[in-house]
């Protein structure tokens, strides 16, 4: 195979990442809002967000480019979930709200000694994976939006901890699902 055969197959499969992530990232999102309006904390924090374990699995698998899609999807969510109206802190939030976790996922496997590949990584390490992704996106998440003026300052320690406690629950729950879907997969083959 030449490379330019290869390197159009590479840009193929990660313009399809960027784009399956980033309908599936709303598509998460509005449901969650529709099926478990009742988690709201405050406007884009949720005590258990299911929508962030799938941004979790995404960006574990497709990496940076999944960081891309949801950044892409997230331009459709920001104005409605927060209010905002201008377009530079729109971009600046959709581009946070998936460079943030990534960023955080990044610094936790790197911690963990996880390679890039994955081919270390076992099930038991996905719920710290999970947690380290949670509180440092949720620290980002939060800081930018005080600079916004989205959030007081006085608001900060508890906003953080409650979309890190979302976040890192939602993402426990969907790894639970999978793992178990994973499990009865093999018991059926």
């Amino acid at each position: 195979m030449g490379q330019g055969k290869r390197m159009r197959e590479t840009l193929t499969i990660n313009a399809l990442i960027v784009v399956v992530v980033a309908v599936v990232w709303v598509g998460a999102f509005k449901a969650h809002d529709l099926m478990l309006p009742m988690t709201a904390h405050t406007a884009g924090i949720d005590l258990i967000f299911i929508p962030s374990g799938i941004r979790f699995f995404a960006l574990l698998i497709g990496g940076v480019w999944a960081a891309v899609g949801v950044s892409l999807g997230s331009l459709f969510l920001v104005g409605s979930e927060f209010n905002v109206r201008s377009s530079a802190e729109i971009v600046v939030i959709a581009v946070c709200s998936g460079f943030s976790p990534y960023v955080s996922l990044v610094v936790t496997q790197r911690l963990m000694g996880i390679d890039r590949r994955l081919t270390n990584l076992f099930a038991r390490d996905l719920p710290v994976l999970a947690f380290g992704t949670a509180a440092g996106s949720a620290a980002l998440h939060n800081v930018l939006f005080w600079v916004f003026g989205l959030e007081p300052a006085g608001d900060m320690l508890s906003s953080t901890a409650a979309m890190a406690a979302g976040d890192f629950f939602g993402s426990l729950l969907v790894v639970i699902l999978l793992i178990g879907v994973m499990r009865l997969y093999r018991h059926w083959q």
